[in-house]
């Protein structure tokens, strides 16, 4: 199972080596937790990390030179695309995987070759901040 798993996240995310110059830095599978998968991609400039948690799907991007400082793709698309973008947890793991990477790969212009994390981390920053802001805003509002 762990093989196989691994391996489905790796087949979903290929085009980052092809394409990308990314190797596979860090691999693993939690049997003991939910199958919880870890998949780390590096290439030069960004450190990408594919997560698999009790079966919903999340992607975090980092520069190389600010490795703690991950964003989360639904971050980085609110950015580029100026609309909030959700995750969908309803369908099963490997749809997930298989429609994030297509995602990615649409906009791997601007996030990999135009180093998005890199140059625009403030822009990002007050996006993570907006977010937080509207979820107590509406926390609130359904506590009256």
């Amino acid at each position: 199972m762990a093989t196989e798993s691994l391996h489905q996240v790796g087949k979903s995310f290929d085009f980052l080596v092809r394409e990308h110059g990314f190797v596979v830095a860090q691999e693993e599978y939690d049997a003991q937790h939910f199958g919880n998968i870890l998949m780390l991609f590096k290439s030069p400039d960004h450190l990408l990390k594919i997560i698999v948690d009790r079966g919903q799907v999340f992607i975090d991007i980092a520069s190389t030179e600010t490795p703690d400082a991950y964003f989360d793709m639904a971050v980085i698309l609110r950015h580029l695309t100026q609309q909030e973008w959700l995750y969908d947890f309803t369908v099963d793991t490997g749809t997930q995987l298989n429609t994030l990477a297509g995602i990615l790969k649409s906009y791997s212009q601007e996030v990999f070759q135009d180093q998005l994390v890199r140059y625009h981390r403030t822009e990002l920053d007050e996006i993570v901040q907006r977010q937080l802001q509207e979820r107590l805003e509406r926390f609130k509002k359904s506590a009256k």
